[in-house]
């Protein structure tokens, strides 16, 4: 339990050093935490995250799950920062953890820009 608390402050100063705040002109950034369903890299090194359960309407969705998408050149993520989102997200899904992501509702991709473990 204290590594995690410890952990936190160290992921988000990553997150905020690599780039990972959202920079968005239109579209709104939003949090939803769930657990996650689905994790599956893609083959041009992006990565979809599928969520249970969460409401985000402008997202693509299977059964009651939502994807996410974590891509490098989206959402202000650069390449160091997408290793560690996949890393992160990859970590909490084998653990059965559920995260909190920031995402753009403006695509049906909703491109994540930061992630937490709960």
């Amino acid at each position: 339990m204290r590594m995690r608390s410890s952990l936190r402050p160290l992921l988000l100063s990553l997150m905020f050093a690599l780039g990972g705040t959202p920079h968005l002109a239109s579209a709104a950034s939003l949090w939803v935490t769930g657990s996650i369903s689905i994790l599956y890299p893609m083959g041009n090194g992006a990565y979809v995250v599928a969520i249970e359960g969460v409401t985000a309407p402008n997202c693509g969705a299977t059964g009651t799950s939502r994807y996410f998408y974590m891509a490098v050149g989206q959402n202000g993520v650069v390449s160091d920062g997408l290793r560690i989102l996949a890393a992160t997200a990859i970590a909490a899904f084998s653990m059965g953890k559920a995260i909190s992501i920031v995402y753009d509702d403006g695509s049906a991709s909703c491109f994540v820009s930061a992630l937490t473990v709960q």
